[in-house]
């Protein structure tokens, strides 16, 4: 017996293939049969009709800002309700984590104000452990932010990382890997990053690279150094080896 019967619904399975018209039979959490059911026979718990709807795989949001929103609102219903099933975080080079130093007391300070939130975390174990705590609706993964982690090590400075700095950056990369995240992001439009130099931000990539994650980017412009701004990281992942998006 099923615990839940759609009947009648067009599906888009996601192979890239003709959607179909099927019954889709549901017990427990996963989907235990889709064709023709009966029913009269299997007697479900509850049985919906999907004539004129339409059923598929959840969508995955590749490029999300809901760090700490996530927390804020768990059910996440501005994306759940549009058929967003994961969440990719940590984009444009702002992460919830890694943190520390100012930029965790300036968010801290902001985030208990507005919300009530307090950012009791400085690593992504951390976080994870946080998100896991609160509950979500949905599945989450996340990058580490190049802007978080030079604010954290060096502040909003323009200059080139010391020797010191450089390999605290690296070690912080290299444990967040560790823990759980998916790769690494940049936004190069913004402060901190827009101050780093390529070898810098290629440096870092190769840790990424090695542990088999991504480099995700907001390039630094997109006006008329459109093209030397998609060259520059082209040229990080060529020579970090790290896949980029």
């Amino acid at each position: 017996m099923y615990d839940l019967i759609i009947k009648n619904i067009k599906i888009y399975d996601g192979s890239g293939g003709e959607s179909f018209i099927a019954d889709v039979g549901i017990k427990g959490d996963k989907i235990a049969k889709i064709g023709v059911i009966n029913s009269k026979l299997q007697t479900p718990n509850s049985e919906l009709r999907g004539e004129g709807l339409c059923l598929s795989p959840g969508f995955v949001d590749i490029h999300s800002h809901s760090d700490y929103y996530l927390l804020i609102d768990p059910l996440a219903q501005s994306k759940v309700r549009q058929g967003v099933t994961t969440e990719v975080g940590g984009n444009c080079g702002y992460s919830a984590s890694p943190i520390f130093g100012s930029p965790l007391l300036e968010r801290g300070k902001s985030y208990k104000e507005q919300f009530g939130l307090d950012l009791n975390w400085t690593d992504i174990k951390g976080y994870s452990e946080k998100i896991e705590e609160n509950g979500i609706s949905l599945n989450y993964c996340q990058l580490i932010g190049h802007n978080t982690i030079r604010a954290s090590v060096m502040g909003v400075v323009d200059r080139e990382p010391s020797l010191v700095e450089m390999k605290k950056m690296e070690k912080i990369i290299e444990e967040a890997m560790d823990e759980g995240a998916v790769g690494m992001s940049v936004g190069f439009a913004y402060t901190p990053s827009c101050f780093a130099k390529k070898d810098e931000v290629a440096n870092l990539c190769k840790i990424v690279a090695k542990r088999g994650g991504i480099f995700t980017t907001h390039i630094r412009s997109e006006g008329r150094t459109l093209i030397e701004s998609i060259e520059e990281v082209i040229d990080i992942a060529r020579v970090s080896g790290v896949r980029l998006q």
